[in-house]
């Protein structure tokens, strides 16, 4: 009985997937049917074993007429002709590259279903590409069709021939080395193209050979040269953006050759050409681009600003760039004066960094240009009295601030658990140690108990502390006290002109 039930429910599938195919299913091999917004769809796909996708269509059909025109010189023009269905069409094409080694092939980009049924191109490059049409009814019923064709013009240079000329005319520069290569080819990119706002263009040949393209055919582009270089580099998107990861010498960077040319110029030289976004670590990319590594980038090394020193503009000079509002302070100078007021944790305001972009002013890289400032100040060496020290610094984008502590060494005093009292002159006149922390329990610390110890930057104090005599840090120049904020610690700090750290 039970196999006769399953030869039953077999014979039933079957049925019906050849009823599916009667009514003119159309099987489309691994594209997504586009939306229409303009219209309601029938709500008619079926789902076959590996996700293969059937869009029943009815009596609807769709064929592409022989292309007319010339490749080059006037593009091809191709005529949809729709049959069937209640006789409402829109058409909607997709051109593709099949020799694309990308996920996304797409050669000509997005556009909105229309009453229109032709579709012209003008191609720059010779190779294997398809144009995909679908059409749709006034009922939502859709069906689709392609045309293939491979051009051959020998006396036209393929992507990739364009791709290794590129890369010969950088070494026939005398650019080597991971860093070099990789900014050379940055720069071919952003000095010999602009963003496409047209929408039009989506593979590298739109920038390589066009001039022209958005910004997945900025991200093929350079992907393509890096690889052809030698570089690994491989294409990063989002739902609205795509740009590129890169492993120069040994170490992944984020670079957007798209972003780091800006402006709505047309000349390919605009003069707003940048390196903002070359070479950032995740922690800074992701302040504006939404995504998820897969390859953790965590170096600063080769960030264009920090490899150059140039990060030192925006920290040693009181005017920013040519292109920014100037500030009448340095933030070095910021920095530099809560340390020698001996603050173990401090925080300075910043000026408002106004970056040009499409001939307007805008915050929008401000923390990066900062996040790379912070970076650069905490790999400072920053002379206090006769020693030099090293700052951990950061900045808000919230607030506008810098918020730089010192770095301490391994020099801390270790006192036992079970310490109730500090005695009078315990460690007075110790110079071997930064810092102490008193163990939760003790009660009181005596005179001159830390007097005179020229390198103690750091005691934390726990509210358990209850009584610290006047004299307890006498000619210790440098102590800040760590404490919670109603103890008797932080009473004292107040009243002893103590820097106090409230935690």
């Amino acid at each position: 009985m039970k196999k006769l039930l399953i030869v039953v429910l077999v014979a039933l599938a079957l049925l019906c997937a050849l009823s599916a195919l009667a009514e003119g299913t159309v099987i489309v091999e691994e594209y997504d049917l586009p939306v229409n917004p303009q219209r309601v769809r029938a709500n008619r796909i079926a789902y076959l074993p590996n996700d293969v996708r059937m869009y029943l269509s009815g009596d609807l059909a769709v064929s592409l007429s022989e292309p007319t025109g010339d490749y080059f010189e006037e593009g091809l023009t191709w005529t949809a002709q729709a049959t069937g269905g209640d006789g409402n069409y829109q058409y909607y094409f997709q051109l593709i590259g099949l020799e694309e080694q990308f996920g996304d092939r797409r050669v000509h980009g997005y556009q909105d279903y229309s009453e229109s049924n032709t579709f012209s191109y003008l191609f720059v490059v010779p190779g294997s590409y398809s144009l995909r049409c679908w059409v749709e009814d006034g009922n939502g019923h859709t069906s689709y069709g392609r045309y293939d064709l491979e051009i051959v013009d020998s006396e036209r240079p393929t992507t990739a021939q364009i791709v290794s000329q590129i890369v010969a005319e950088c070494r026939d520069a005398g650019v080597t080395g991971d860093y070099d290569t990789a900014l050379w080819l940055h720069d071919w990119i952003t000095h010999h193209a602009c963003y496409d706002y047209s929408y039009t263009y989506y593979s590298a040949d739109g920038v390589l050979v066009r001039g022209t393209g958005v910004c997945d055919s900025y991200s093929k582009a350079y992907q393509l040269l890096l690889n052809e270089a030698g570089i690994w580099a491989d294409g990063v998107t989002n739902a609205n953006h795509a740009w590129n990861i890169a492993k120069l010498d040994g170490k992944y960077y984020q670079i957007d050759p798209t972003w780091d040319d800006p402006g709505e110029s047309t000349d390919p030289v605009s003069g707003k050409e940048w390196y903002i976004y070359f070479c950032l670590p995740d922690e800074l990319m992701r302040l504006d681009h939404a995504y998820s590594p897969s390859i953790p980038c965590v170096s600063y090394d080769a960030n264009y600003y920090i490899h150059t020193g140039q990060v030192n503009t925006w920290i040693d000079e009181p005017g920013l760039l040519e292109s920014h509002f100037v500030a009448d302070f340095t933030i070095s100078d910021r920095i530099s004066a809560g340390l020698t007021a001996y603050q173990l944790r401090y925080q300075v305001a910043v000026p408002e960094y106004y970056a040009k972009g499409n001939g307007s002013y805008s915050h929008n890289e401000e923390p990066i240009v900062y996040g790379l400032s912070a970076y650069a100040l905490s790999q400072r060496d920053w002379p206090v009295d006769d020693r030099t020290m090293r700052l951990s610094v950061s900045y808000s984008s919230e607030d506008r601030q810098m918020t730089a502590s010192v770095q301490l060494d391994d020099t801390a005093l270790r006192l036992p658990d079970s310490l109730v009292t500090v005695e009078s002159e315990s460690f007075a006149n110790d110079s071997g140690f930064m810092a102490v922390e008193i163990p939760e329990g003790a009660r009181s610390i005596g005179a001159h108990a830390f007097a005179g110890c020229e390198n103690l930057w750091k005691v934390v104090i726990p509210d358990s502390v209850e009584d610290i005599d006047p004299s307890a840090f006498a000619n210790s120049p440098h102590v800040n006290i760590v404490c919670g904020p109603e103890s008797a610690a932080a009473a004292f700090a107040s009243e002893n002109g103590i820097h106090c750290v409230l935690e």
